[in-house]
Parts: C-alpha cells; structure tokens; sequence
C-alpha cells in the first residue's frame, strides 16, 4: 500500500487536476473503503493506493468539488491553516508502507509511484525516495509509460528533498519523526532530511522517478517567503550545525539581511530575525548536530533568501 497526502490551500483547480492526474499512475488505486468506479490498472496484482487529501480551511469550495467528484479519495478538513502541519496530519492518518507528499499544484509520472517502490524494495537502508522536480509542457507530460527497463544503476544519494514530490517509508518515519511544525513552511523539508540521515537512513533520487510542478496562478502573499525562509534558515542553521558552522553562517545570514534590507527598502527580514531569536530557546531544546559532511554535500546557500523574492 502506498499512501499518498495532498496538502492544499484554497487551490481547487490545481488540486483537481493534481488528483485527475495522479490516478493515471501504473500503480493500483485502491481505497479500502469504496472500490474504484472504475478498473485500475494492475501491478503485479500486488500492492494499492490511497489518496488522503488534506485542506488547510480554504474558502474556496475545495471539500464540496472534491467530495463530489472523487469519491473514493478521502479528505480532511482542517478548521484553518496550520501550514505544513497539516501532512503530518495526513501521514498519521496515512495506512500505507510508503508515503507520498505531493502539493496540490504537483502530480507524479504515470511511472513515479511504481518505480519509487522498485527503487525502496532495492535497499533496506532506503529512508527517502526523492522525485526529480520538472515543469509540464505540451510535450512531457506522462510520457514516461513505456517497455524500455527501468534502470536502478542511476539511483544516486542526495542530502535533502523537495516536497512538491517525495516518497518516505513508513519505518523511517519512526525512527526520524515528522515534519517540525514551527516552520509553518518553507526549510521544512530541509530539517526533515537532516533528522532523517542522522538515522543513518539514504535518501535518494533516480532521474526517471519525475513529479511536474506547476506553477499555480494562485499566489500566496509576497511577504511571506522572504520572512519565512529567514527566520526558518536560523533555525535550521541553530538546530543542526556544529557550533563553528553555526557562527559563521548566523553572520553570514545577519550581513545579508542587513544589506538587502537598505537595498530593497523592507523590514521583512529585521522582523524574521528578531521572531527567530524569540524562538531560540525552542530551536535549542530540539538541537540535533549533524555531521559537517552532509552539511557540505547539502550546499544550503545563505543567500539565497535574499536573492529569490525581491
């Protein structure tokens, strides 16, 4: 069983697509509830889907489409938006071996799920199977359903992962825990995949396991990436670095929030910093030191939260 959590917000449209395409997946749909109205197609006679929406309190109609049209799909409905919470929600709700988090404006590969479940069955040690982030056009999308052998010599360890498409085995999830609710979002996926290889758990990636990403027309507020992923750098930075690094990359960070404050003309990033320090204390309690190497192999550029949303 593979289960497979749609975190959404006032996104009905992308959600509903994300959804129309994701049962076009070679895996088995499968609630165990309602059967499908219509016949899956098979793997191997083995295995199953489920599909567990979770909906922040949009407003915009979301439950009524989705309850109507997807009847086999099984939704949550949360009284307000508690941000990347709300997958740890559908993970615990979640019956499968192998969890699925996609965004509502991402969809899987016809082929996604199914080789996910080759590569993790490939390795025990396997905690995480990343999909390869691309943009759908008029040519990619699900092309991928073919004869040619699916090839795990290109399977390759990576240090993070992107949650707009992410596998996770129940079992890790254990042992590493779930996503760390203060954020809210953004770096969240970040901290997850340092707990997670401080197991000693792999994560890993395959340039054939594809998720397309869209690039919703439904926009959140400007300000709040730039806060979010200031504060939330800080505290990624406190909870895992050795105190060295630390040091080093809280200077970096403070400089170029200095600057691009004078250079953008905003606040945004002096009032991230000073919440950031507001939850030290939190952050200290979860300190968790990970190995210099996978800080390096990471390659978190400081910087870049004060390059991407000018």
């Amino acid at each position: 069983m593979v289960s497979v959590i749609i975190l959404t917000w006032n996104r009905k449209d992308d959600l509903i697509e994300t959804i129309t395409e994701l049962l076009k997946s070679t895996y088995i749909y499968r609630n165990q509830d309602t059967p499908p109205s219509s016949p899956p197609l098979k793997r191997g006679g083995v295995g199953g889907m489920e599909i567990i929406v979770v909906d922040n309190g949009s407003d915009d109609g979301t439950d009524v489409a989705i309850r109507e049209r997807f009847h086999n799909v099984i939704f949550k409905g949360l009284e307000k938006n508690i941000g990347i919470a709300g997958y740890n929600v559908g993970m615990k709700m979640a019956k499968g071996e192998y969890i699925v988090l996609l965004d509502s404006d991402s969809y899987p590969d016809r082929n996604a799920i199914e080789r996910m479940v080759n590569i993790f069955e490939s390795d025990c040690q396997i905690g995480v199977v990343a999909f390869d982030i691309h943009k759908p056009s008029a040519f990619s999308p699900q092309l991928s359903v073919s004869t040619k052998p699916f090839d795990l010599k290109k399977v390759r360890d990576i240090y993070g992962y992107n949650g707009a498409g992410v596998g996770i085995k129940r079992e890790c999830l254990k042992k590493a825990g779930y996503l760390f609710e203060p954020y809210f979002l953004y770096f969240n996926e970040q901290d997850h995949a340092f707990r997670i290889l401080n197991t000693g758990y792999k994560i890993k990636s395959h340039p054939e396991v594809v998720v397309y990403h869209r690039s919703s027309a439904i926009s959140r507020p400007t300000s709040s990436a730039p806060y979010f992923y200031t504060r939330n750098l800080l505290w990624l930075i406190w909870r895992f670095y050795p105190i060295r690094y630390a040091l080093i990359s809280t200077i970096m960070l403070f400089f170029y929030a200095s600057l691009s404050t004078l250079q953008q003309g905003t606040d945004i990033y002096i009032k991230a910093i000073f919440d950031a320090i507001k939850g030290f204390t939190m952050i200290l309690s979860k300190r968790e030191v990970i190995d210099t190497r996978i800080i390096k192999n990471a390659r978190i550029p400081i910087r870049w939260a004060f390059t991407a949303y000018k």
